[in-house]
């Protein structure tokens, strides 16, 4: 039998945290970097260094892109386990529900509609 237990609020709370990484800017300081082949005094190396500005950016943007989605997917399986955990609570303390209409007759053993005593005989 397997323990597998989840805590929603720490997922909550590592969703939240993802969240706010998310709303925060790149601070890369690669825009102060001198660009320009005058500057670095090589083409080879102005064109390096672009290339590498670019990557960087990209893969800042895609980096904060993930964190978003795992702050979602965390909010998401959070919602869901609390969902769950409800309907479930809401299953073993709900109060008893009335006898299935599908059921013909008395319950096993007890008195007949209308009686009072316990049908018998051979049959």
């Amino acid at each position: 039998m397997s323990r597998f237990t989840v805590d929603a609020s720490v997922l909550a709370d590592a969703a939240a945290v993802a969240a706010e990484l998310g709303t925060w800017k790149i601070a890369t300081g690669l825009s102060d970097l001198p660009t320009g082949s005058e500057q670095l005094g090589h083409a080879g190396l102005a064109d390096a260094l672009a290339t590498f500005r670019s990557r960087w950016e990209t893969g800042a943007s895609e980096l904060v892109e993930d964190v978003r989605t795992v702050g979602a997917s965390l909010a998401g399986a959070a919602a869901e386990y609390n969902r769950l955990d409800d309907a479930v609570g809401s299953m073993l303390t709900a109060p008893p529900r009335e006898p299935s209409p599908w059921r013909v007759g008395p319950p096993l053993g007890g008195p007949a509609p209308g009686g009072s005593a316990p049908r018998g005989g051979g049959r």
